[in-house]
C-alpha cells in the first residue's frame, strides 16, 4: 500500500490535536492568572490608599487641634466609625455609604468616571481614645465569583498629651 488509510489518517489528526491542546490550555491558564494577578494588585492599591487617606485626615485633625478648632482626632470620619461603614472617594474626601468606585478611563484614577467593578468598603473600630482599627475590605467580581481584598492597620491618636 502507497498511501494512509483513513485509520491512520484519523489517529494522525487526533495526536496532531493533543500536541496543540495542551499548549492552548495552558496559555489560557497563565491568561486568567495574570488578570487575577492584576485584579488583587488593584485592589491592594485601592485599599491602602483608603488607608493613607484615613491617616491623611487624622494628621489635618491633629494641625487643626493645634490651631484650636478642632478636638476629635476622627473628625469627618463619623459615617465611617463602627457600627457604620463607608465608601470612601480619595478623590473627593466624600464617604458615602455604598456604591461601586468609578473609574476614569481618561486619567487613569478611580474616583470619577465610569462605575468599575471594585467596591471600597472602609470600617473604623475606635476601640480606645487611644488607638482606632482600621480595615478595608475591597471586592470585585470575576464573573460567577466575587474576590476580596482585606487590609487592616492600627492607627494611633497622636493628639495624646
Amino acid at each position: 500500500m502507497k498511501g494512509f488509510t483513513l485509520i491512520e489518517t484519523l489517529v494522525a489528526i487526533a495526536i496532531m490535536m493533543l500536541a496543540i491542546a495542551g499548549p492552548l490550555t495552558i496559555a489560557h491558564k497563565a491568561v486568567q492568572s495574570a488578570l487575577y494577578a492584576k485584579d488583587q494588585i488593584t485592589a491592594y492599591y485601592l485599599a491602602q490608599d483608603a488607608i493613607e487617606f484615613v491617616r491623611s485626615v487624622r494628621d489635618n485633625n491633629l494641625i487643626a487641634t493645634n490651631a484650636g478648632t478642632v478636638t476629635d482626632w476622627l473628625n469627618g470620619l463619623s459615617n465611617c466609625v463602627l457600627p457604620l461603614s463607608c465608601m470612601i472617594n480619595t478623590i473627593t474626601g466624600s464617604t458615602n455609604n455604598s456604591g461601586p468606585l468609578f473609574y476614569d478611563n481618561g486619567k487613569y484614577l478611580y474616583g470619577s468616571g465610569i462605575p468599575s467593578s471594585f467596591t471600597r468598603t472602609v470600617n473604623i473600630d475606635n476601640e480606645t481614645t487611644n488607638n482606632a482599627l482600621v480595615k478595608v475590605i475591597v471586592s470585585w467580581d470575576t464573573g460567577s465569583f466575587t474576590q476580596t481584598f482585606t487590609v487592616q492597620e492600627n492607627m494611633m491618636n497622636i493628639f495624646i498629651q
